[in-house]
């Protein structure tokens, strides 16, 4: 593996290890927050595949994660009205709150930044800068390695403060 992709690799698996305490406090995993918030963006609900695009896993990952979010009473699932091969999964107001309330968390206590910040610096200048250009970077990344599920993201994250 080129070391570029391990990296990325490891930035990842940490992020989603200072994720879990955000996730954990309103009874999610990181995994489970990913799939709401793609679940989110349409109020109508989005279809099951859209979000196996979206967060890059197997249909069949996404289906067992979205069965167990039903148990859990966060989401529903019915058949496509257009394509009843397929299911489209909507956000329960039990979903919804647990959602608004890890963002909530999130941005009053401001981690990631705090993060950033010590990682750059502490000046929100040169950290928001260097929070660009690496942004830019990782979509150049993702795009030619085919991951376009960032582009998801890029379309969606206004949808994030709702």
């Amino acid at each position: 593996m080129h070391f570029l992709m391990f990296r990325f690799k490891r930035a990842h698996l940490s992020s989603i290890r200072a994720a879990w305490k955000f996730c954990a406090e309103v009874k999610l995993t990181p995994a489970r927050f990913d799939l709401l918030r793609a679940a989110s963006q349409d109020p109508q609900g989005t279809h099951q595949n859209v979000i196996s695009k979206v967060l890059g896993l197997s249909r069949v990952a996404v289906s067992k994660m979205v069965r167990r979010l039903i148990e859990l009473g966060l989401v529903t699932r019915e058949r496509s009205v257009r394509d009843r091969r397929t299911f489209v999964v909507m956000l329960t107001e039990e979903g919804l709150r647990r959602m608004r309330l890890a963002y909530a968390r999130i941005n009053a206590e401001q981690p990631f930044q705090a993060l950033y910040e010590r990682a750059f610096g502490y000046r929100s200048e040169i950290t928001e800068s260097a929070v660009r250009n690496l942004d830019a970077a990782v979509r150049q990344v993702a795009w030619f390695i085919g991951d376009w599920s960032s582009e998801w993201f890029y379309r969606n994250k206004n949808a994030e403060a709702a």
